[in-house]
């Protein structure tokens, strides 16, 4: 008997049963923090789905290679990866023929960034996957309205370059003349500035009174 796999229900089921871990651990004071990033490999050739020349991180340039967005989790030491979607450049998309040699279907077509970010975050909150935090790249907050997640009421969330907001132990202080906030989306009924920013974030989204993104 040769098992059917669907990568579609593996996937919501390690995101149902990440969710109910985080959600069992103890604080540290932070809270769950979502982290958007992207990474990339190298390749060669022009066969593997996606391949192109574009900027690699794991290089530092511009090289032949594939890119793929991420999402993950961290509270206090736990760390765990939640969701992966492969960047599809658009001379791939719009070449539907070299698209369906290695089998990528009609229906995938290129997105930027940002909006593969918002699908998964859009499939994390389906799946009962909450952020206190979620941190970004500035590229997903300057490429497009900040990722939104549906929830009836509505919450007003707001990206906010990191440089604009205190340290862990730092008071809180008023937005700097030279800080901007890089994307922001707006929903009713929400305090979004946070009151710190945990260390290294590059773009913090969070509720202002410390509730759940998405949730």
């Amino acid at each position: 008997m040769t098992a059917h796999w669907d990568q579609n229900d593996a996937r919501d089921a390690l995101q149902k049963h990440l969710g109910s871990v985080v959600a069992s651990l103890p604080s540290d004071g932070i809270g769950t923090v979502g982290v958007i990033d992207e990474t990339s490999c190298r390749k060669w050739g022009d066969h593997t789905p996606g391949v192109q020349r574009q900027y690699l991180g794991c290089v530092g340039k511009v090289d032949n290679g594939i890119v793929t967005v991420h999402i993950g989790v961290t509270k206090g030491t736990f760390q765990a990866l939640l969701d992966a979607d492969l960047f599809l450049p658009k001379a791939w998309s719009d070449d539907r023929l070299r698209c369906r040699a290695p089998g990528i279907p009609d229906a995938v077509r290129h997105r930027t960034k940002w909006r593969l970010a918002m699908g998964q975050l859009i499939r994390l909150s389906a799946n009962g996957v909450r952020f206190d935090w979620l941190t970004f790249d500035e590229g997903y907050g300057g490429g497009g309205p900040v990722p939104e997640v549906p929830e009836p009421g509505g919450p007003t969330v707001r990206g906010r370059s990191a440089g604009e907001l205190p340290r862990a132990g730092q008071g809180r202080r008023e937005d700097s003349a030279r800080g901007r906030a890089v994307a922001c989306g707006r929903r009713p009924g929400w305090d979004a500035t946070p009151d710190r920013a945990p260390d290294g974030a590059g773009l913090v989204l969070a509720r202002g009174d410390r509730g759940r993104v998405g949730g």
